[in-house]
């Protein structure tokens, strides 16, 4: 029940960062925040078990920037990025499809069979995912790159998750975890604009937040679950997210999500549910 109980905690941290992100819009520069996110709390999570650093093989190393690589500075990058251009809500659903990516992702490395409905949920996913964001109009091409890019995040975070597993089993949550974060953040600052955050007495505890809570203790119990149930059990808990930073919208924000959102949320919904359920076509 433990770990079930983590991974529920870690949803609804992970359910506000869209939220707490959309109030530091014009006060930081994205990737700034994305460094600030993974590096400080990355060194703290090494420090915890920083012994582990003499029993990592080369092979393991390769696998750590890769991971870095893809699960945070690519995936977050394009995350932070998107957050400034699409409503924290649309965001967080978007986002929220990586249990489908991931479970992909897990069956290939497992050598497993693709099944018809995981395509089949796929498809009606990225339906979804137009309903949300567009409702039943036409493209808006206006916002089109922060919705690309809120896909990629979702992308190269599914495959973190799923191919990061048998590292943290070998090397520990808070080891494997760390290294990730501190490798994949130092890319950012090649890329940030500005190193100034301005309106501090409002910043500085929502970073604080963003970087300690929803970063460092979050994905801390995240993985601490993952590593004792499958993930496609673990990760479909980010059911949860859509509606959980729905709330968190609605209360913190006062934004109230047209109909359409909601219809998408449920689009979204039966598509992942076919992604992770084998049975439907099975018998």
């Amino acid at each position: 029940m433990l770990p079930y109980i983590s991974i529920f905690i870690t949803i609804l941290l992970f359910s506000s960062i869209e939220v707490f992100s959309n109030i530091l819009n014009g006060n930081i520069d994205p990737l700034f925040l994305a460094f600030i996110r993974f590096f400080f709390s990355g060194i703290i999570l090494i420090a915890i078990d920083f012994k582990r650093f003499k029993s990592v093989t080369k092979w393991d190393w390769a696998q750590f920037l890769f991971l870095a690589f893809i699960g945070i500075f690519i995936s977050f990058g394009a995350y932070h990025i998107s957050i400034t251009g699409i409503s924290p809500a649309a965001g967080a659903v978007i986002f929220s499809m990586n249990p489908i990516f991931s479970s992909i992702f897990a069956a290939f490395i497992l050598k497993e069979r693709l099944h018809i409905n995981k395509i089949l949920g796929i498809l009606i996913g990225f339906i979804g995912v137009y309903v949300v964001v567009f409702g039943f109009n036409k493209i808006d091409l206006s916002n089109i790159k922060f919705i690309f890019l809120m896909l990629v995040a979702s992308i190269g975070f599914g495959i973190y998750i799923a191919a990061s597993k048998p590292l943290v089993i070998k090397y520990g949550t808070f080891f494997t975890t760390g290294v990730i974060f501190v490798f994949g953040s130092i890319p950012y600052l090649f890329f940030i604009d500005s190193f100034v955050v301005t309106n501090t007495t409002k910043s500085l505890p929502v970073l604080l937040y963003l970087s300690l809570i929803t970063t460092g203790l979050a994905y801390t119990l995240y993985f601490y679950g993952l590593k004792r149930v499958p993930i496609v059990v673990g990760t479909s808990m980010f059911y949860l997210k859509p509606i959980l930073a729905t709330i968190f919208v609605i209360i913190i924000l006062g934004d109230i999500p047209a109909l359409h959102f909601y219809f998408g949320v449920i689009i979204i919904l039966t598509g992942m549910f076919l992604t992770l359920n084998n049975r439907v076509f099975d018998k």
